[in-house]
């Protein structure tokens, strides 16, 4: 029974020893690498001299007896030189193999030194001292030779079991297995050598033996799959760690450093980029980020990348995904991602590299010059159609005056008793005068018409244009005017044709009054109201390029609204051009609107348009006020 505890006892021991390197091997990454080297470097000095010592353990079992040291201590002491192989790398087992070669020759060194020292001793010391040492040097002898076999073999075997596909348990069971029968058969051939029975200790262990590998390679795979391994066994040769070892150490240890210098200069291109760069499973989860990604879109390791950004997976799980420009939810951020699926392992999931760009203000400024340059084109369009439309007008002016001459003329020297003939010269006249008041307002679009400016209230002209615009039209009469916002005196004064401005704001009124023919008469209604810039709710001053801004002067506005259809973005565009109307033919010229523009250009202010938000379409008239009458 006490052999029995004595086994259990030694497989404890064996189990708790390398339990023990394994947790320290596991918190390397917090309390360094010191502790479990020196742990190491104790189990190798205690395990020298167990082996020196000999200490077995005899079951009287068949296969079941064995040596203290090999069980108990050896196999632990491989298994964690296995770990730092497979979790370290080759440059980190090379450094343990070299601290253990240098041990063991030391080792060597002091007992062959203890050896000398025995002829100083009286001849009884020297006589039992010297079969000790006799004794211990043949073990230590073998236990050196065997261990530096184990040391290189274990790793070669390991990586020939992982290149023929094998499962990592099973290959540190193969392993060690292997060089644990090598390990015994060069033991106890070196150890009893000249001794006809030197296989009978390796029988007597075998299965003692074989139990302690299965247990520590089943350890060993247990611990490996619970913690984060970088295992350097794909695409390695069995032999590498031979050839490295022998001839290549330093380039190894060289180029060590400059991985360890290029993952630095990774890292901090990763960290400080300007762009967004994620990396993301085929889920979505993120499972990197950078700051830029962090400060831009507040995407950070862990988060989930499809909530914060809006797209559905089958953006990225595209085969080729392209360039994706998307606004991040509940923000006004414009992102432009590009995705880049790689694999870490050739069977492993897709993973998706995401380079991200804010191009919030780029867009922002794309759109502005695209408005700007569509109302050049209008405003150069408008130009273009007023000097052509000048130049018309000016020599149809002559054509008129002409006209209008030789008229008066036959009116005056040649008297027409015939009704018919009188009544066709008069019809003549007629068109003539309307002739000439289409072509002043050409001209006053050209801006080539000749204005009488004086100081006006704009709420004087107001009512002055009501007056015209209320009493003679019957469709008028059934529009609401709600001017209850113009007060007795606007507040500010214009320098201004008071002639042209009514002519504008009834061309204004005529226009809303037709635009709300399909409403009701009860519920038709144009709304009036005066006062300053800075002062009239909800205004926004756009002046068109073409307009004499000064942002030094103050500006009053007359505003009129009315609860129509509005005016659609296509008319907006065109509704100042000449010529231009959306009334069915012979209900209007088209030179309303463009004549009011006109005029407002030629008083140093502008007329716009837009839209209101209960419906409906608005116009402002935009002066500049006279403060002093050195502006008049």
């Amino acid at each position: 029974m006490s052999i029995l505890y004595a086994s259990l006892l030694t497989f404890l021991a064996m189990t708790f020893v390398y339990a023990g390197l394994l947790l320290l091997h596991g918190l390397r990454k917090v309390i360094g690498t010191a502790a479990f080297c020196i742990a190491l470097g104790l189990l190798f000095v205690f395990m020298e001299l167990v082996g020196a010592a000999g200490f077995r353990i005899v079951t009287e079992l068949p296969g079941l007896n064995f040596n203290l040291m090999s069980p108990g201590l050896l196999l632990p002491f491989l298994g964690a030189i296995m770990v730092v192989y497979i979790t370290d790398g080759t440059l980190a087992t090379q450094r343990m193999m070299i601290g253990m070669i240098f041990s063991l020759i030391l080792y060597l060194y002091l007992a062959n030194l203890a050896k000398q020292l025995v002829g100083a001793m009286s001849e009884e010391k020297a006589f039992a001292l010297s079969e000790l040492l006799t004794l211990s040097l043949r073990s230590m002898t073998a236990t050196v030779v065997s261990f530096a076999v184990d040391i290189f073999l274990l790793p070669i075997l390991y990586q020939w079991f992982r290149n023929k596909k094998c499962r990592l348990v099973i290959a540190m069971i193969g392993a060690l297995a292997l060089v644990q029968f090598l390990d015994g058969l060069l033991f106890v051939i070196i150890n009893h050598l000249g001794d006809n029975n030197w296989w009978r200790p390796l029988a007597e262990s075998y299965l003692a033996n074989m139990l302690a590998v299965v247990w520590i390679g089943i350890m060993t795979g247990i611990y490996l799959s619970r913690i984060d391994q970088e295992e350097p066994g794909t695409g390695r040769r069995a032999l590498d760690i031979l050839f490295a070892f022998f001839g290549n150490y330093g380039k190894t240890k060289a180029l060590e450093a400059d991985l360890r210098r290029s993952e630095e200069r990774y890292k901090l291109l990763f960290e400080r980029a300007g762009d967004m760069v994620l990396v993301i499973n085929s889920e979505g989860m993120i499972l990197n980020a950078n700051h830029a990604a962090h400060e831009i879109a507040g995407m950070t390791d862990g988060k989930d990348f499809q909530i914060l950004s809006g797209l559905a997976p089958e953006t990225w799980q595209n085969e080729t995904p392209g360039p994706v420009t998307v606004v991040l939810p509940g923000s006004e951020r414009v992102l432009e991602l590009t995705f880049t699926p790689f694999r870490a392992q050739e069977e492993a999931p897709p993973e998706y590299i995401i380079f991200g760009r804010d191009i919030t203000r780029r867009t922002r400024l794309e759109k502005e010059l695209e408005e700007w340059r569509t109302r050049t084109e209008h405003n150069q369009r408008l130009q273009s159609i007023g000097r052509l439309a000048g130049g018309i007008a000016h020599d149809f002016n002559n054509f008129l005056h002409a006209i209008q001459g030789h008229l008066d003329i036959i009116l005056y020297m040649h008297p027409v008793d015939d009704e018919n003939v009188t009544r066709h010269l008069q019809k003549v006249e007629d068109i003539t005068d309307k002739a000439a008041t289409l072509t002043r307002q050409l001209l006053g679009f050209a801006r080539k018409g000749t204005y009488a400016r004086t100081v006006c209230d704009p709420a004087e002209l107001i009512r002055s244009t009501l007056e015209l615009f209320l009493p003679d039209d019957s469709e008028a009469a059934a529009v609401q005017i709600d001017a209850s916002a113009v007060p007795a005196s606007a507040g500010f004064r214009i320098n201004a044709d008071a002639m042209q401005i009514q002519q504008t704001l009834l061309n204004i009124l005529i226009n809303a009054r037709d635009a709300m023919k399909n409403i009701p008469q009860p519920d038709r209604r144009i709304t009036i109201a005066t006062g300053k810039t800075t002062l009239l709710p909800a205004f926004q001053m756009l002046p068109p390029p073409e307009a004499d801004f000064n942002a030094a002067l103050e500006y009053g506005v007359i505003r009129i609204s009315d609860n129509g259809p509005g005016i659609s973005d296509a008319i907006r565009n065109r509704i100042f051009e000449p010529f231009f109307t959306t009334k069915p033919v012979g209900q209007g010229t088209g030179m309303g609107l463009s004549m009011a523009y006109g005029t407002m250009l030629s008083h140093k202010g502008w007329l716009q348009c837009g839209n209101i938000a209960d419906g409906g379409a608005v116009f402002e008239l935009v002066f500049p006020i006279v403060s002093d009458p050195k502006d008049i």
